[in-house]
């Protein structure tokens, strides 16, 4: 819609825009899911400058088939689906639509082409008594401002510069529009003045975000720029330039969209055909992301990026670039990702279609957006020749998942009339649907899934989902060995933790197991039992490998699997990198029961064979996912390889994703799966306290004030990043305060000697990255502080875990600062927890 704006004419532009709605060329340029309690309901915004929502569930709900999922065959190009509420919001195209506020009070608003930003009150539109009569031109909004006309840089039709994206801030009752005008509008949502201008890009705004927390917003522009911007003043305090260094021209320079993580410490920008990963905190890029296609859109799904561009396809990616997964989505060009609280993505785009897909990568359904008419359709795609078991067991989950949340009885009966519905059982329990073999398909992410189960198990007063009904209250129980008890009792155990009581016997049972927790809940020690428990002890030969992310949790697991042996005389040899090859040699000549070790050192020992596969029965890959992330799959994948072909095996891990899903696909036969409740997972015992130091400059005399309290026991600080511990290190010492200190940096010789000291007791006071957060296990460990907040809320309970181990008791301190509100705020939602003010007898909990 380019042309001369100097003369504009407002009833050629309507008419002009008129005429276009009526080109076949529908696009659909953003979706939104609603507020809580109306957790199924779609926002579309679309070319035609249509809002419209359509209700998933309910809507397969009303299908009325004769299955739950309501599946039918789709024999027709064009499907499509009837919406609840149409409304005609602007002339010209909607670009976005977004919601104020998460309550019943909530305002649905919407941005278009006509440089306007109009807001209802979703509460009466989502009401199912909402007239349908008086939907449409007619409906009034109760918020209509429009952006100041001049001539502008843009040459639209109109002089009126288009809104692209909106971002809202509650908290200061703001809304945010960037425009084509090359600036970025603030206005009061109450009284719809406008309140601010933010004027610094030089070309067309493309994207907009809010990062609430600091008062700030971040706008991306066709000047190839993102710019971050104080709400207060209106000034720009830090400008980004991701595709600095690829000399990029044109279009591929042009920063597309931006997208910050639930921390709001993770920006994300996209440029053409590269993304850019952005710590900003410390202000630096820490990762380039080159993508097949460009990039129109993208998301965080807690840590990894969610994309969709110019090729049909939904891409999926870690924070170091890695693509975890691709699915084939069915817009051939796609504008808009949407993610719903139970994973599930609404991907809309190019002719009008909109695509619901599961969070296993089922097609959920397929839909053309379209106006109002008289009578609800709603039809649903899944291909008849490529049904199996498991994909049907992913879309009733999904089905369950949604059905639960709106009330709606998955199990309700269909309409006979139905000529191409799908048989499916109708369970009788949660655990009938959910037992069993994962789903297939490389596009499951089974962090959905866990997260999801946790919570409709939580509802239902459950504290795990297991495919495995025996819980043993004891170790007596457990039908043990005499000197494997003895071993476990020497060590401190009295009772199983939750974990323990599900996972060891199936383990000491011959069983594959997948066994999802955190730090803390006592699985190293539930593989460890069911391995010692298994050993033929008569036989000096390897039968059991165990590998690990890192050397000093091998160390660690070879500690354990040696203490709970100790009256079994187990053999254990940990063959780890750094340490000498020959020593490794000798030691596994001589003979040893098991092995633990990591990926590389392990497959040097089997390829020069050192190391004889020839009797391992068992394989455990320990903290799974931290493992792939390091990069280590194809080492895992070359020692599978050399692994005789019936071998049962244990997958242990805090969450799976895709790659580790695929390996228990390829290599485990039927597991046993037991994921924790994420309440089970706060770690009963363990003191949670804030300090509020207001500046990051105050923390190091608040931890100095701390410090006789911190000799009382041993004690471990944590810090984000390798230079802040040589930092921190030696203005602790300089104030004569004795600490150690660890990281990545230092070579293993030394990480050793001091994590042995600190072990023995000699050193009190450790200061260290996440680098220790994962299995760790320094028993007298009851204190540990926060010196820094992790950047993310899974790694809190790693760090805090090192604590109160097992029953144990133990503290944790958190520093906060101003910046730190949210991130604090966001722990104690993630972990349904409350984090108390320090009191002034905090010596006196440990």
């Amino acid at each position: 819609m380019y042309g001369d704006a100097t003369n504009w004419d407002e009833n050629a532009y309507r008419e002009t825009v008129l005429k276009e709605r009526e080109i076949q060329t529908r696009t659909v340029f953003r979706t939104a899911w609603a507020p809580p309690y109306n957790l199924d309901t779609l926002l579309v915004a679309s070319s035609d400058g249509s809002v419209a929502s359509y209700s998933i569930s309910s809507s397969i709900a009303a299908s009325k088939l004769k299955n739950p999922f309501g599946f039918v065959n789709a024999d027709t190009d064009r499907l499509s689906a009837q919406p609840n509420c149409f409304i005609q919001a602007h002339y010209g195209p909607a670009y976005d639509v977004k919601f104020y506020g998460d309550g019943e009070d909530a305002l649905l608003l919407s941005c278009g082409d006509d440089g306007r930003i109009r807001g209802w009150k979703w509460k009466e539109f989502s009401s199912p008594n909402y007239s349908v009569s008086s939907q449409g031109n007619d409906t009034k909004p109760v918020l209509d401002v429009v952006n100041p006309q001049h001539k502008g840089p843009w040459g639209a039709l109109s002089p009126i510069p288009e809104n692209n994206a909106l971002a809202v801030n509650t908290q200061e009752g703001s809304v945010f529009a960037a425009s084509g005008d090359s600036c970025a509008y603030c206005w009061d949502v109450e009284t719809g003045k406008l309140k601010m201008v933010f004027n610094g890009h030089v070309e067309y705004l493309h994207c907009i975000v809010a990062r609430n927390s600091s008062n700030q917003i971040i706008t991306g522009s066709e000047d190839g720029t993102t710019r971050i911007w104080d709400c207060k003043s209106g000034k720009c305090t830090q400008v980004i330039d991701p595709v600095k260094h690829l000399k990029l021209k044109g279009s591929a320079s042009w920063v597309g969209c931006v997208a910050l993580d639930a921390s709001e410490s993770w920006l994300a920008c996209s440029s053409g055909r590269n993304i850019s990963l952005w710590n900003l905190p410390a202000s630096e890029c820490v990762s380039k992301i080159p993508t097949r296609a460009c990039v129109q859109d993208m998301l965080f799904d807690n840590n990894q990026i969610l994309t969709v561009g110019t090729d049909p396809l939904v891409n999926r990616f870690d924070m170091n670039g890695t693509i975890l997964s691709q699915i084939q989505c069915a817009p051939s060009s796609s504008f808009s990702i949407s993610l719903h609280s139970a994973g599930v993505m609404a991907v809309g785009g190019y002719g009008g279609l909109v695509d619901v897909i599961s969070q296993f990568g089922s097609h959920m359904c397929t839909f053309h957006s379209e106006k109002r008419v008289e009578e609800p359709w709603f039809y649903l795609s899944l291909p008849t020749n490529s049904l199996s078991l498991t994909s049907l067991s992913a879309a009733w989950l999904t089905f369950f998942i949604f059905s639960r949340l709106r009330g709606v009885d998955p199990r309700s009966s269909g309409n006979p009339n139905s000529t191409h519905t799908l048989p499916f059982p109708s369970p009788s329990s949660p655990h009938q649907v959910m037992a069993g073999l994962a789903p297939e398909g490389s596009n499951f992410d089974t962090r959905h899934f866990d997260s999801k189960m946790s919570d409709l198990l939580s509802s239902d007063g459950q504290d795990f989902f297991t495919s495995y009904d025996e819980v043993y209250e004891s170790f007596d129980a457990m039908g043990l060995q005499e000197n494997l008890l003895r071993g476990i009792y020497a060590y401190g155990f009295e009772k199983p933790s939750a974990i323990q009581q599900r996972g060891i016997v199936p383990f000491c049972k011959g069983l594959d197991v997948i066994q999802q927790a955190q730090s803390g809940t006592g699985k190293t020690a539930t593989f460890c039992s069911g391995i010692l428990q298994q050993l033929d002890y008569s036989l000096t030969q390897c039968q059991a490998l165990v590998l690990a992310p890192t050397r000093e949790l091998a160390q660690q697991i070879e500690k354990v699997m040696r203490a709970l042996g100790d009256y079994l005389g187990v053999k254990v040899h940990a063959c780890v990198g750094g340490t000498s090859v020959r020593e490794d040699q000798r030691i596994l000549s001589s003979g040893v029961h098991v092995v633990v070790g990591t990926p590389g050192r392990v497959f040097d020992m089997l390829r020069r064979q050192s190391l004889q596969p020839d009797h391992i029965k068992m394989f455990v890959l320990d903290e799974a996912d931290e493992m792939l992330s390091r990069g280590f799959k194809d080492q895992i994948y070359d020692i599978f390889q050399l692994l005789p072909s019936k071998i049962q095996v244990g997958v242990f891990s805090a969450t799976m994703p895709p790659e580790a899903l695929e390996i228990t696909r390829k290599f485990m036969n039927k597991p046993v799966r037991i994921l924790v409740k994420r309440d089970e997972l706060t770690l009963e015992g363990i003191k949670q306290f804030y300090v509020n130091v207001e500046k990051e400059e105050w923390k190091l005399d608040t931890l100095c004030d701390l410090y006789e309290t911190l000799a009382i026991t041993q004690s471990v600080i944590f810090v984000n990043t390798r230079r802040k511990v040589d930092w921190l290190t030696d203005k602790m010492r300089s104030r004569d305060h004795t600490v150690s200190a660890t990281h990545g940096d230092m070579d293993q010789n030394t990480r050793d000697i001091i994590m042995r000291e600190f072990r023995s007791g000699s050193s009190r006071v450790l200061i260290t990255t996440d680098l220790l957060a994962r299995g760790i296990d320094v028993q007298q460990v009851s204190l540990v502080i926060n010196y820094d907040l992790p950047t993310q809320p899974e790694n809190y309970l790693h760090r805090i875990g090192r604590s109160g181990r097992f029953g144990r008791k133990g503290v944790a301190i958190n520093f906060v600062t101003k910046d730190d509100d949210k991130m604090l705020f966001d722990i104690q939602k993630f972990y349904n927890v409350v984090v108390e003010e320090l009191p002034s007898n905090v010596a006196e909990l440990l």
